[in-house]
């Protein structure tokens, strides 16, 4: 799906930038791209999950229309309180499950 060219950056880091109802238009998460976000954070323990789905339709789209990789970051509260972290890859998917969901 990506040129060789277009997968690689010069930089050995990468930015990460957390979306949130400040950052949520897709003209904001394209200029947070276009200024070199390479991987976007989502924090799912606030937002609604239609919330979270559509930024996450934004960012798939930008990757198509922009021809190169972007990363998501799925962050949610686990155990004491501690942050669980999931890196998404292109292509890949996660469901997160309340324990209402687990009961029902």
């Amino acid at each position: 799906m990506y040129s060789e060219h277009n997968a690689k950056r010069a930089r050995n880091c990468k930015i990460v930038a957390t979306l949130g109802p400040a950052s949520s238009r897709p003209d904001q998460i394209k200029a947070l791209v276009e200024a070199g976000a390479d991987v976007f954070r989502l924090n799912f323990s606030h937002g609604s999950h239609d919330d979270h789905r559509q930024r996450i339709h934004t960012v798939r789209a930008l990757e198509r229309e922009l021809n190169r990789p972007i990363g998501l970051l799925a962050c949610g509260v686990g155990v004491a309180s501690r942050d669980i972290c999931y890196f998404l890859n292109a292509g890949t998917s996660l469901t997160w499950r309340t324990s209402q969901d687990q009961a029902a």
